[in-house]
């Protein structure tokens, strides 16, 4: 099974486009067998702070 992790800043559920797509991608892929995961980025991207920027790199090495 192939997996796949979306690293995506801020709250997934709020009612934008952007937000809608990303909802739509991850659904979609869950029914192609994707073993999708959403990883929340701190969502202060795309200008993150310092703190931001470490807690990010925290979350994708985790991933691997």
């Amino acid at each position: 099974m192939i997996s796949a992790a979306f690293a995506i800043p801020g709250d997934i559920e709020l009612s934008t486009g952007g937000y809608m797509y990303d909802r739509r991608v991850l659904a979609l892929l869950a029914q192609l067998g994707v073993a999708v995961r959403h990883l929340q980025l701190p969502g202060s991207f795309p200008d993150p702070s310092a703190a931001d920027l470490d807690e990010a790199g925290r979350l994708l090495a985790a991933v691997a």
